[in-house]
């Protein structure tokens, strides 16, 4: 499904000519819509021959006409440089117009580049009103980057309680950084009920989908005993397969839980990563030596 956003305006890619020539008549009797919709066509070569110029063309007529999907993919052409020249400021322009109208990408968008101080200053109250914003409207994303700002106490006053609260709610449409942040909290109980029991559920969930960070703190886990029995083999596995995966301190501490395996635990270790590798091919595309 082609998106402009997180705006699915049209199966572009499989939009027949018949689709095409309907969508370019209606662009040209002044629906605004339409022109946002074959500027994409124009600028993606979706159904026209790729033309960015002839794309933009397109969209500022949309745009003009208040059209938050235009808006939106105008801010995008001016982030990333597509058809004219990189100038952040541009896009935060646009991206504003089109948050304004409710445009859930341009108001994650515009909050990021407030966040990051791309296209002017840093400002991280603008920053968190506009994730706010796109979290309210369940963007995930948006949801987790909140609650690490209220985490954190960045742009917004520190509250651990609101953190938990976007943490679970990015979490429960299965977004996974969302679900180790949520775990961290859980382990932590900084401000918040230990949950070490779904802490663990968590990491071991996301740990199985091939993210690095729920792999390390896994091992950590398993090796430190201290929210479930000590097993080595457990957290050697977790550790090896997250120093594949491109862990930095992952290595370190390996070498350290070798030293204290005798020889049974290491064979047994290695058979149980190999295991593993074999049935997450995706996850990582090394096999153990």
């Amino acid at each position: 499904m082609a998106q402009v956003g997180a705006v699915r305006v049209l199966n572009l890619l499989k939009l027949s000519p018949e689709e095409a020539r309907g969508i370019e008549l209606s662009a040209r009797r002044g629906n605004p819509r339409s022109q946002a919709i074959l500027g994409i066509m124009y600028s993606d070569g979706l159904g026209k021959p790729q033309d960015e110029s002839e794309g933009l063309r397109w969209l500022r007529k949309a745009a003009s006409k208040k059209d938050d999907v235009a808006a939106d993919r105008l801010g995008v052409a001016y982030q990333q440089g597509l058809g004219v020249e990189k100038n952040g400021a541009e896009a935060r322009v646009w991206y504003r117009r089109s948050a304004h109208d409710g445009n859930l990408h341009a108001q994650y968008s515009l909050a990021t580049m407030y966040f990051n101080g791309q296209g002017g200053a840093q400002d991280l109250s603008k920053a968190a009103k506009w994730f706010q914003i796109a979290a309210q409207q369940g963007d995930p994303m948006s949801q987790e980057i909140l609650g690490r700002m209220y985490q954190n106490g960045k742009g917004v006053v520190r509250d651990p309680k609101q953190a938990l609260y976007w943490f679970q709610r990015a979490a429960e449409q299965g977004y996974s950084p969302a679900e180790l942040s949520l775990a961290m909290l859980y382990l932590g109980g900084q401000g918040v009920e230990r949950h070490p029991e779904q802490a663990l559920e968590l990491l071991q969930r996301v740990a199985e989908g091939g993210v690095l960070g729920a792999q390390y703190t896994l091992g950590l886990v398993y090796w430190r005993g201290e929210v479930v029995p000590r097993d080595p083999t457990q957290a050697w596995k977790w550790l090896k397969i997250a120093a594949m995966n491109g862990s930095y301190d992952a290595p370190q501490l390996l070498n350290k839980i070798s030293k204290a395996m005798d020889e049974g635990q290491r064979t047994e270790a290695l058979k149980a990563t190999n295991e593993w590798l074999q049935e997450h091919a995706q996850a990582v595309n090394v096999a153990l030596k």
